[in-house]
């Protein structure tokens, strides 16, 4: 997990939402980095609670869900001088792990970020060095990059994993089977598709939803219609985070046609 001050919402990856099964809900919001380049939209968001590896404290984040967040980080190890080392084995760290290379699961925003610092420090004797008291343990922040490291080579490493990733994805692609099943004339859905199908002025195809032609009539349902809408418009009121997130899935389903 990495703990990041300019983000104003926490993330989470689409690999890590289905490794650990956790119910998600829908949120498609635009997502802009750095230089205002544009990220893409989330896949949705999901409700995490975080535990503690080193006591009883927890905390609940509500995350958006993007493919991928960074790149390996750090992106060298991290070696530390034995004076600093020893230093550091002294504190309950969060992360005892935190200067190997790994993948980043989640991003911790600051919209989290004051919930689980304390506000205690500690200046390591490499002076290059923080640590930062939180609920999960102490957090080391700071340069963490070895001075044979230049930002020429933090780049390089960017982007030789972006061209992997690419790569790996055509490699994917290419490997697909195609499916040697045929539609007849005799399918069902073949046969509704091919009477109904139509071609509009300007150009588009349009076909009929498939209705069922014997259903029977339902009972009336307005009341309980009702009383779901102001159940869900109290909920927005309370978190006018989630309103937004929902006014703007409205709003794209209005600009496309959909509804």
């Amino acid at each position: 997990m990495l703990i990041e001050t300019g983000s104003t919402a926490s993330f989470v990856t689409e690999a890590f939402v289905q490794l650990v099964g956790v119910e998600r809900k829908h949120a498609h919001v635009p997502i802009v980095g750095l230089s205002s380049k544009s990220v893409g939209n989330t896949r949705g968001r999901v409700v995490l609670t975080l535990l503690s590896a080193n006591n009883e404290n927890n905390v609940e984040v509500e995350a958006l869900i993007l493919l991928k967040l960074t790149s390996i980080l750090p992106p060298p190890s991290i070696h530390l001088c034995e004076q600093t080392r020893k230093q550091i084995n002294q504190l309950s760290l969060a992360d005892p792990t935190f200067g190997i290379p790994g993948p980043i699961d989640m991003i911790l925003g600051s919209d989290q970020l004051w919930k689980i610092l304390t506000g205690e420090k500690i200046q390591l004797n490499n002076q290059t060095l923080t640590a930062l008291n939180s609920s999960f343990g102490w957090v080391i922040t700071g340069s963490c990059l070895s001075e044979a490291v230049c930002p020429s080579q933090v780049s390089i490493n960017h982007a030789l994993e972006d061209v992997d990733y690419l790569v790996r994805s055509l490699l994917e692609m290419n490997s697909l089977q195609s499916s040697k099943s045929k539609i007849t004339d005799h399918d069902p859905v073949e046969k509704y598709f091919s009477s109904t199908v139509q071609r509009a002025e300007n150009g588009t195809y349009v076909v009929k939803y498939p209705f069922k032609a014997d259903i029977k009539p339902i009972d009336d349902t307005l009341p309980q219609a009702i009383s779901r809408l102001n159940s869900m418009d109290a909920k927005l009121q309370r978190q006018p985070a989630l309103k937004q997130q929902y006014t703007a899935f409205l709003n794209e389903y209005l600009e496309l046609g959909h509804i």
